[in-house]
């Protein structure tokens, strides 16, 4: 069973080593949560982290269309204008884009590439390199019909419609009813220009935290109405990851070679013993042709000893005709050695019958197929040739 340790990071980390966690098994349900420092943390198979607060800013610009080697220098080049630093200096996630009119309106998450260095180095050197990395923007979910504000011990996250979340200081109500009163006409006004008004601004909030009382929120340009209780790490699935580029993460492809390696092996273990089987095959049909080889030499002295082994077959088989002839049989070449190979071959009756230095000629029959014949005689060994209709057999050459 796969778990998952995710770790909610705040700007704070690692100066205040102690932050919120949870513990998540493969069905994503909490097993553990805590509030402490990296000695306490679980173990886990994955470790996930959210960068919470105002460590990220999500925006959206407008791009025209163009090749994806082209998107990081567009991008810095459209954000310069709304952020505070050199773009240079951000790592850059894009999240989304849609086209509009003839350009792409692009989300962008930009993180500072010194927060992302440190971050990353603090959980390497503690021993839990990070799968997955994600802004605490990402995690507010979209509603068309109403807004969303996220309410957490320090933070509050203001989701406006399907637009990019806004993080404000949440640390008082006062801090927090100021930035909402300053940041929800703004909003209001952008969106009243573009699409309806929202109905109402839905409140979540985290547990531990004080709920806004009546008289804190009766000044906003909203209505209030209450939401399900906030949890940071429930949607974390569906946030963009911010390990990639120079950040990537190689956890990912050490799952991918875990999933992958018992198969592997398997596959391995497999070509292994097909070359062994094939290699003791082989050796063993070389020990077979070594042991036929000298069986051969030995018969080969013993039918003609003292003869040098120049072409053993066709030495074996000329004495074998000589022998043949001095115990009165037919050799390979004789008259009625190649009539009674012809018959047995063809069956076909000659009109005319000569013989002639080991040669023996055929006259055959008009509607002889001659091309069968001589296919037939090559397989009983015997050396055929179709000259003005008629057979010239010999005995086939010893090989």
């Amino acid at each position: 069973m796969t778990t998952r340790l995710r770790i909610r990071i705040d700007e704070h980390w690692p100066r205040d080593p102690a932050t919120h966690w949870v513990l998540l098994d493969a069905a994503n349900t909490v097993v553990q949560q805590g509030h402490s420092g990296p000695a306490h943390w679980p173990v886990a198979d994955v470790c996930e982290a959210v960068l919470a607060g105002a460590q990220s800013t999500w925006l959206e610009v407008l791009l025209p269309a163009s090749p994806r080697r082209e998107r990081p220098r567009l991008l810095s080049f459209a954000l310069e204008e709304h952020l505070v630093g050199d773009p240079d200096t951000q790592h850059l996630t894009v999240t989304h884009s849609q086209p509009e009119d003839k350009l792409n309106r692009t989300g962008v998450i930009a993180v500072a590439r010194a927060r992302m260095t440190q971050v990353l180095a603090q959980f390497a050197q503690i021993g839990r390199p990070l799968r997955r990395l994600c802004s605490a923007l990402e995690t507010v979910p979209a509603a068309e019909a109403h807004w969303v504000l996220a309410v957490e011990a320090h933070c509050t996250i203001l989701r406006p419609g399907l637009e990019p979340a806004i993080a404000f200081d949440g640390s008082t109500p006062e801090a927090l009813l100021a930035a909402l009163s300053s940041a929800l006409p703004i909003a209001l006004a952008r969106r009243r220009a573009s699409a309806a008004l929202p109905a109402a601004l839905q409140i979540r909030i985290a547990d531990r935290c004080t709920t806004p009382d009546t008289g804190t929120t009766a000044s906003l340009p909203l209505r209030i109405e209450p939401g399900p209780a906030w949890h940071w790490w429930e949607h974390v699935d569906a946030t963009s990851n911010l390990l990639h580029g120079e950040f990537a993460s190689r956890q990912g492809h050490d799952a991918q070679w875990r999933r992958f390696r018992a198969p592997a092996t398997i596959v391995a273990i497999s070509a292994v013993a097909l070359f062994v089987v094939n290699l003791t095959h082989v050796l063993g049909q070389r020990q077979a042709l070594a042991e036929l080889e000298a069986r051969s030499a030995r018969l080969f002295e013993q039918a003609l000893p003292g003869t040098p082994a120049v072409a053993p077959a066709a030495q074996l088989g000329r004495a074998l005709d000589r022998a043949r002839r001095q115990a009165g049989q037919l050799g390979t070449d004789d008259l009625l050695a190649l009539l009674h190979g012809h018959l047995v071959a063809t069956g076909v009756t000659p009109l005319t019958v000569s013989y002639e230095a080991g040669t023996l000629s055929l006259a055959l029959p008009p509607q002889t197929e001659l091309s069968v014949l001589l296919t037939r005689l090559s397989l009983h060994g015997i050396n055929a040739q179709a000259r003005d209709g008629s057979l010239l057999l010999s005995a086939a050459p010893q090989p």
